[in-house]
């Protein structure tokens, strides 16, 4: 008979693969998903202001959940450390840049710094919602950096396509 016990497994500490396995695949799909929404070439809404400042406010939530996955990746029992999340937002502002690059060589798009930008407050603010709710910090507490870091990520994008 054996002892089930002694196998390793993805979701203990310090036992089996570094990260978890489920995560990890979803995690791979939706950056997949983003590099194909970063491989095709939109329809212009003309210049309006409107559609400039949506196509670009996009990218906070679309990279605020890459980074909730890839630290769902990380997730063990115990809480998880700062340094962590640290890891995660390096890993979105990284894939980022990536995907601005990838953007250089498909018509009709072209990288912008600023996008980058966004995705890493994209990252922070959604994190610091994902931390409150899996450390149980105090909603409102949560609630604030959230919005807190969504109102700079919004008033950075007001101004980025407001300049031109």
């Amino acid at each position: 008979m054996s002892d089930s016990s002694s196998a390793a497994s993805p979701d203990q500490p310090g036992r089996g693969l570094p990260f978890r396995l489920l995560p990890a695949l979803v995690a791979a799909a939706y950056a997949a998903g983003i590099w194909q929404l970063s491989s095709r070439t939109f329809q212009s809404q003309g210049s309006s202001v409107f559609w400039s400042l949506v196509s670009n406010l996009f990218h906070y939530p679309l990279f605020g959940g890459l980074a909730v996955v890839l630290a769902e990746c990380q997730r063990r029992p115990r809480p998880s450390s700062r340094r962590a999340m640290v890891t995660v937002v390096i890993l979105v502002l990284a894939y980022g840049i990536i995907d601005e690059l990838h953007q250089a060589s498909t018509p009709g798009r072209h990288p912008d710094p600023a996008d980058v930008a966004t995705d890493v407050l994209g990252a922070i603010g959604f994190l610091s919602l994902w931390w409150g709710v899996r450390q149980r910090v105090e909603w409102k507490i949560t609630l604030r950096r959230f919005v807190g870091v969504s109102l700079v990520a919004t008033v950075a994008v007001c101004l980025q396509v407001l300049r031109g």
